[in-house]
């Protein structure tokens, strides 16, 4: 199940324009018995905002880029309380080039919660503006035994 936020709005700053994120809320709690729970948050180099739950396809959720091309933008998530993205994820508390696709996720195994609220931000190189700023929940809830 997908809780969505209200998008946040366009920003205009000295000339490169931003799209909008939506940075949904993710949950899954597991497909059933013993099965791991799955979240995945997205930030693509074409410039689209993706999702996914439970291993389920990926959602296109919108596309966050402006004006400008991806190589003039960097993304940053910033784990505000809970559990950090697992291995494999790209880095947190750093400012990543969004001209390589960017992705961070949650998995959890039998039996385990892992929750986390996540800020993401996308600013222009150029001035350090922050031109989108959301913050938004991961949650893998793997199934009972």
């Amino acid at each position: 199940m997908i809780k969505f936020l209200a998008a946040f709005a366009s920003a205009s700053v000295g000339g490169c324009n931003a799209g909008s994120l939506v940075a949904p809320n993710l949950s899954d709690t597991g497909s059933g018995s013993g099965s791991d729970g799955s979240v995945l948050y997205r930030i693509n180099l074409d410039g689209k905002e993706q999702t996914q739950e439970n291993g389920n396809p990926i959602n296109d959720e919108g596309t966050w880029i402006g004006s400008c091309a991806n190589t003039e933008y960097e993304a940053m998530i910033t784990v505000v309380s809970g559990d950090n993205p697992e291995a494999g994820s790209s880095a947190i508390d750093s400012w990543l080039l969004t001209s390589s696709t960017r992705t961070w996720s949650l998995q959890s195994a039998n039996p385990a919660d892992l929750f986390g609220t996540w800020r993401i931000r996308i600013r222009r190189i150029s001035n350090n503006a922050v031109l989108l700023d959301k913050t938004f929940t991961m949650d893998a809830n793997s199934g009972p035994p």
